[in-house]
């Protein structure tokens, strides 16, 4: 019975009883390794992971907000899409200065996906104007150069605030 026991990674995932400890402690090392060799923190998976969910939530909401308006100009609504990634990418970006403008991949990570169901799951025109539907996927692809903007010109700016030395350094997060 003292090998078995309930214990708690550093994950917040829970393992049941009845698990061995040695096997614990192997998974445990695994994954302490992975990340360090990726150099992956917890701080950057949270980033990571809140840039995604930044970015489905900003998908939805400006979503509500063309849905009252049809009659809206496309080069108007590409704008305000645009617009709105890159202050996301900036907030973002001031929070987590040491992932940089990699988080505006992650702000973007939905839009690939949204954009394909879209066409695959939507009924087809009777016409298809390939002109203005192409123009309306680069229209959306030019989301990903603002969000990743914003996080670099965010995380820069942070720096300059912090003094060109790495946040994470003068103050780490405390453990979860």
């Amino acid at each position: 019975m003292q090998n078995l026991l309930r214990l708690s990674c550093t994950s917040g995932i829970g393992i049941p009883i009845g698990v061995h400890t040695s096997t614990i402690s192997r998974s445990v090392y695994q994954i302490t390794v992975n990340f360090e060799r990726t150099g992956m923190t917890t701080t950057d998976i949270r980033a990571r992971i809140l840039a995604v969910t930044t970015g489905v939530m900003l998908l939805v909401l400006m979503a509500f907000v063309f849905e009252g308006r049809p009659d809206m100009p496309w080069l108007l609504s590409f704008s305000l899409n645009i617009g709105a990634y890159t202050v996301a990418g900036i907030l973002l970006g001031f929070i987590w200065p040491n992932s940089g403008w990699r988080l505006g991949g992650y702000l973007f990570a939905i839009w690939p996906l949204f954009l394909l169901a879209n066409f695959l799951f939507s009924d087809p025109p009777p016409v298809i104007h390939w002109k203005e539907e192409i123009l309306g996927v680069f229209g959306y692809f030019l989301i990903l150069p603002g969000a990743t903007f914003g996080a670099w010109a965010g995380s820069l700016i942070r720096r300059s605030i912090s003094g060109h030395e790495s946040v994470a350094v003068k103050q780490p997060l405390p453990p979860p």
